[in-house]
């Protein structure tokens, strides 16, 4: 069986290549970009921590909040 967070990754993927521009926090994440998804916030926040480290995604920091966005070429 397939690890949740596995296919939370690759939904989050999916997205950032339909919506190359999107950035959002992990809360954001999970409800706009996952839909009814019906993940968990700890779930979508593993799946961007694994994502972040493959280097697909990067992080920016926006005060306290994480923002999360398909990593740039350059």
């Amino acid at each position: 069986m397939t690890d949740t967070r596995d296919d939370v990754a690759a939904a989050i993927v999916r997205y950032l290549e339909a919506h190359p521009d999107a950035a959002d926090t992990a809360e954001g994440v999970r409800d706009s970009w996952l839909g009814r998804s019906g993940a968990s916030l700890s779930d979508v926040n593993t799946a961007l921590e694994r994502l972040v480290r493959l280097g697909n995604v990067e992080r920016i920091q926006r005060g306290t909040a994480a923002v999360f966005r398909a990593r740039r070429a350059g």
